[in-house]
């Protein structure tokens, strides 16, 4: 699915996403970093100068299911994310798929980044697959002090490998918009990505016991029926809504000097990841 189109994800879009998480240096990946609980690798691709990245790796005592209803979790997502400044559902396209909000934080002096994006998920054959990519929405148009930053596509697979074991795969490529260089990003992203994973993997151990103290039955994932997001209005998204927003923003930043600050700037991302 590309950036700006709005539709039900389909059969081929899942298989695109297993075959980027299954493929290896045989699929243009480098492995950039080795760590002895992740990997981490990246890719180049015609899309844009901001690489590709994926994280794998091999997790004990954790079900996929388990990894698959923690990332799902709205409620959930507000406890552990602390870099997350607010999210909602905008609206939802069928019971697999869904149109949202979501802010991030980010180091000083840089402003807060935001995504609108669609979100798709499915379970198929013991794998557990979520991913998204930027859209536009009436409703959501770029907010006044935020800077609005494009998912190309990013994806995670959770596939069983046992009662209670999982291969994880955490696969993004996106724009943080703004003025932070390719290069920078490029680099941060590998020294940050086993942090995010670490994070994702602690607050997923610890989400059965959440559950069962917060809403236990509430799972609109897996039971659309307990869904109460409006359904989606057509007239609200455009395919050339999302170009004209990223190209007409108005927020701007200043950018720390690189010969002097990339060392500090990278610092501060790395603290709060």
């Amino acid at each position: 699915m590309e950036v700006g189109e709005v539709r039900p994800a389909e059969a081929s879009d899942f298989d695109r996403l297993i075959q980027l998480a299954q493929s290896d240096t045989d699929g243009g990946w480098e492995l950039r970093v080795k760590k002895s609980f992740c990997s981490v690798f990246t890719r180049t691709n015609e899309l844009s100068n901001f690489k590709m990245i994926k994280v794998t790796a091999d997790v004990s005592e954790l079900p996929a299911a388990t990894m698959y209803n923690a990332l799902h979790d709205a409620k959930y997502r507000a406890v552990w994310d602390k870099q997350m400044c607010s999210s909602k559902e905008i609206c939802v396209i069928d019971a697999e798929n869904d149109i949202g909000y979501y802010q991030v934080k980010t180091p000083s002096p840089l402003r807060n980044r935001d995504f609108v994006t669609q979100r798709s998920w499915k379970v198929s054959g013991g794998k557990y697959m979520i991913m998204n990519h930027s859209v536009y929405h009436k409703k959501e148009p770029s907010r006044k002090g935020v800077i609005r930053g494009t998912s190309y596509y990013t994806g995670y697979v959770m596939e069983s490998t046992g009662p209670k074991s999982t291969k994880f795969t955490y696969i993004t490529q996106s724009n943080p918009g703004g003025n932070i260089p390719a290069w920078l990003t490029n680099k941060l992203v590998t020294v940050v990505a086993p942090k995010v994973l670490q994070r994702m993997l602690k607050a997923s151990r610890g989400y059965e016991s959440w559950k069962k103290k917060n809403d236990p039955e509430h799972m609109p994932w897996l039971w659309p029926d307990q869904n109460t997001t409006d359904l989606i209005d057509w007239d609200d998204v455009e395919n050339t809504g999302l170009e004209n927003e990223l190209n007409n923003s108005e927020e701007t930043e200043e950018y720390p000097d690189p010969g002097n600050d990339d060392n500090t700037l990278m610092q501060d991302v790395q603290d709060d990841s």
